[in-house]
């Protein structure tokens, strides 16, 4: 499985390398993590989560793109000494519905999910398969805010979210 992050890793950055910089090309956003599931039951409150990414293709009719992205977020509990962190390698498909001063969009996402606890002095490191998708509103090419449920499985919990948040194009 090693070997398959890690393949996958290195082809992106080479991706992200060979691409040719356009307006709009690279994004930021940040996001409200609300955990549910296995997640929300193991005592995580609401977090937060900045991400980054690319876009590396788009179709000719600027309908349908292709990205990748990396994330970081963190959630905390009532206990003070149990604290979730959270690093995501994702892949990206978005479909606009359609064109104008508002564009609405439809956003797939693949990837693996790192999840760090630490309950005190001790951590635990566990990663998985994640993917989710959901829904986002693009305004004057630019700025976004989107709404999209991502969930992995880890050992025998499911780590699941739902994610609220916006960014920047540029």
């Amino acid at each position: 499985m090693r070997r398959l992050i890690i393949g996958a890793s290195t082809l992106a950055a080479a991706l992200m390398l060979t691409a040719v910089p356009a307006s709009g090309q690279f994004y930021v956003g940040a996001y409200a993590s609300l955990p549910s599931g296995d997640f929300k039951d193991a005592g995580a409150n609401t977090g937060f989560a900045a991400e980054v990414g690319v876009r590396l293709f788009e179709s000719a009719n600027e309908k349908l793109n292709f990205g990748v992205g990396g994330a970081y977020g963190m959630n905390g509990t009532d206990a003070d000494a149990l604290d979730f962190t959270q690093i995501m390698g994702l892949g990206h498909v978005v479909y606009t519905l359609s064109s104008g001063s508002a564009e609405p969009y439809l956003i797939g996402s693949a990837g693996y999910l790192s999840l760090k606890t630490e309950v005190g002095d001790a951590s635990n490191t566990e990663g998985g398969i994640t993917f989710g998708g959901g829904i986002g509103v693009g305004f004057a090419t630019r700025w976004w805010i989107e709404g999209k449920f991502m969930t992995a499985s880890i050992e025998d919990a499911t780590i699941a979210q739902i994610m609220i948040g916006g960014g920047v194009s540029f």
